[in-house]
């Protein structure tokens, strides 16, 4: 099984999604304790595995544990990853270089149209990252990573 997944057997990654995809689920499900982000992690999970399907080594470890460390890897990523975009738009947003680039007062400072959405929709309408990627219809990554330019953007008009 292993050298077949190793060569890219769709059919065997197949058996290996049937038989593992409810128990990965729900290790992601732990670590992010929302529905949506698990749905998301659990597909960039399966997507990971295949792109890195060369590097199982059966005789280093189970097949499962190779797959419940990617996902947990994935997982735990994500989590910081948001909890380090929201303390950092928590910081910034209260300044006055903050009001006016979010406000778009000053023309020179002003950032794209669907980020200042997101961030109406997160700060003044309490949406999470995934509603608002959802409302805007992109995925969450690219949420995160406009909003991630955005932040770097403002600190630097500050600074």
């Amino acid at each position: 099984m292993a050298e077949l997944i190793k060569q890219g057997d769709l059919k065997e990654f197949t058996v290996l999604y049937n038989t593992y995809a409810a128990a990965l689920l729900g290790v992601i499900q732990r670590i992010t304790g929302e529905q949506t982000i698990s749905e998301n992690i659990f597909q960039q999970t399966f997507i990971e595995l295949w792109n890195t399907k060369q590097t199982y080594s059966p005789s280093k470890e189970r097949i499962f544990t190779w797959m419940f460390k990617t996902a947990r890897k994935l997982a735990i990523e994500t989590v910081r990853s948001q909890s380090d975009l929201n303390s950092s738009i928590n910081s910034l947003v209260y300044s006055k270089e903050a009001e006016d680039f979010l406000t778009c007062r000053n023309k020179s400072m002003c950032m794209q149209e669907e980020v200042m959405q997101a961030l109406r929709l997160i700060y003044f309408k309490a949406y999470t990252i995934q509603d608002a990627a959802h409302e805007l219809d992109i995925t969450i990554n690219d949420l995160q990573s406009k909003l991630k330019l955005a932040i770097e953007h403002l600190n630097a008009v500050i600074a």
